[in-house]
């Protein structure tokens, strides 16, 4: 089995953040977020778009460098549960459940 990505270790991230910025929520004001939205996503480790988007930019890394298991390599988010087993392509996805479901 290929080894999985592992990507940045939430506390490499916050380090990073702390080192530029001083504290996350002084990285929070800056980008307009609430510092909750940044600990769902350095805490909690859930995906919240938007303030990934806005780490990745300020520590000049790719979205999948950080975040493997929610992003494709090109940055674009995986979709849905179980993510790491979808196709890219959601028309194919799309098909795929509709025949499950019926096959129910």
């Amino acid at each position: 089995m290929a080894d999985t990505p592992q990507g940045w270790h939430p506390e490499d991230i916050r380090a990073a953040l702390r080192k530029r910025h001083g504290t996350i929520a002084a990285f929070a004001r800056k980008i307009g977020y609430a510092q909750s939205s940044l600990s769902n996503v350095l805490a909690y480790g859930r995906y919240v778009p938007g303030p990934m988007r806005a780490i990745a930019e300020d520590l000049g890394a790719g979205l999948f460098s950080l975040w493997p298991h929610f992003h494709h390599p090109d940055g674009t988010p995986r979709q849905g549960r179980g993510a790491t087993n979808v196709d890219k392509d959601s028309a194919a996805g799309r098909r795929r459940n509709v025949q499950r479901r019926r096959a129910a």
